[in-house]
């Protein structure tokens, strides 16, 4: 603004009890044509906003007026009163302000018309610069977006186009000012979990384990798991340290002891469920020592991985010994063995068909067709509207993937064989 904001002459009782919403309510816009309510001071959370209406001219936002009993500078002026929490000195004169274009004038709205006065003002009013933050802030979240997301170009006109007041309020938020908020809201939430974690009936057991992020980040993922006081299982993540050091046993404890003191649940602390790797040994240990039991007492063995070995040791039936090394933590099953497994054994040999035809796109759209023709014949109309499947190749970290493998070849069983024999008959003509 080029000067400080004109002092009405109409005097208004300043809200008290009332909402903010309840407020503009009464205020008595007949008097004022031509204004709405200023754009800026739903964002703004200053301590003078209590004594007065933030008001501005439809067509130029450098003509703010306060009407009131009482404004800043007024409030200086004549009472020698200023912000009580000495954040803010007296008031002085006010900086030049850029002109931005008003809500009512990208709204084409004629403010001297009560009716579409009132429009401009319930579109001004509904709009909340610190919400609109807030939703943003948690689609980042929840979509596991880059914080710099936020400040995409095309994004950012897309919310202006659905409302112009993102950009006159400025309200499009920065990467930097995002993470700054995600650390408030865990502060925030983190103590709600202490409350919850600090009132649970009975122990709380916990698991951990280690992951490496593509860029090269070790984190080490720290849950806890409960019954809460309506006998419900719970589970809840303490944390997610990195560890830019060696991944020994004591520094993982380290780790694990300073995120259970930072919740202040050590006392309440009961099993811990981890697998064979053999730094866990170490840790559990050193995580005995640190809070007062013998770690290896404490320790529970991971079923999912112990049923993954048990699984592995039907599968490797010609090696028996393999599997308990690898019980006890030894890695002995490497990638020759299990090579050798997979020409040998039939789920071997499923595995080789399967690639074989994953890896070539020729054969997986004969599939598809062998698939849509077979369809096609029937005269049930669900099964001529069904899509074709394509084949699952298995990884080997991860223990389902086989079992997914097995499951969709049995659905394709009969199209494996038609395509199998169509291939042969191919390479017989050849040869």
């Amino acid at each position: 603004m080029a000067e400080s904001p004109t002092i009405s002459s109409v005097v208004l009782e300043p809200p008290e009890q009332e909402d903010k919403k309840n407020s503009w309510d009464l205020f008595p816009w007949r008097d004022f044509p031509g204004y709405t309510q200023s754009q800026r001071c739903a964002s703004t959370s200053s301590w003078i906003w209590q004594f007065g209406y933030d008001i501005e001219k439809s067509n130029d936002d450098t003509k703010r007026r306060w009407v009131c009993k009482n404004a800043e500078i007024r409030l200086w002026n004549d009472h020698k009163v200023c912000d009580p929490s000495g954040r803010r000195k007296p008031p002085s004169k006010a900086k030049e302000k850029t002109p931005s274009k008003n809500i009512a004038e990208m709204m084409k709205l004629n403010t001297h018309d009560p009716r579409e006065q009132q429009i401009a003002n319930q579109t001004i009013g509904r709009f909340d610069r610190l919400v609109f933050q807030r939703l943003v802030v948690s689609w980042i979240i929840n979509s596991n977006s880059s914080f710099r997301q936020s400040e995409d170009p095309y994004l950012r006109a897309t919310f202006e186009y659905l409302n112009p007041l993102v950009k006159t309020t400025r309200a499009h938020i920065a990467h930097n000012t995002i993470r700054r908020r995600i650390l408030q809201v865990y502060e925030e939430n983190k103590a709600e979990i202490k409350r919850v974690l600090a009132t649970a009936p009975g122990l709380l057991h916990i698991a951990f384990d280690g992951w490496r992020s593509n860029n090269r980040h070790a984190l080490y993922g720290i849950c806890c798991y409960f019954l809460n006081s309506l006998g419900q299982p719970v589970k809840l993540v303490l944390g997610l340290p990195e560890l830019v050091d060696r991944h020994s046993g004591d520094n993982i404890a380290t780790h694990v002891v300073e995120v259970l003191r930072s919740y202040g649940i050590t006392h309440k602390v009961g099993y811990f469920t981890l697998d064979n790797a053999s730094n866990n040994d170490t840790a559990m240990e050193e995580i005995g020592k640190a809070l007062g039991f013998k770690g290896k007492a404490r320790r529970l063995r991971c079923f999912g991985r112990i049923l993954n070995h048990a699984v592995k040791a039907l599968l490797f039936g010609h090696n028996s010994e393999a599997f308990e090394d690898d019980i006890q933590g030894n890695e002995t099953l490497d990638a020759k063995a299990h090579e050798l497994w997979r020409r040998k054994g039939p789920v071997g040999k499923l595995h080789k068909l399967i690639f074989w035809i994953h890896r070539s796109d020729s054969v997986t759209n004969l599939l598809r067709s062998l698939q849509l023709t077979a369809y096609s014949k029937s005269d049930d109309p669900a099964v001529r509207a069904k899509k074709p499947l394509d084949v699952i190749i298995d990884v080997v970290t991860r223990w389902l993937s086989t079992l997914c493998t097995i499951r969709r070849a049995l659905l394709l069983k009969d199209f494996l064989e038609d395509l199998w024999y169509e291939q042969k008959s191919e390479w017989d003509g050849l040869v």
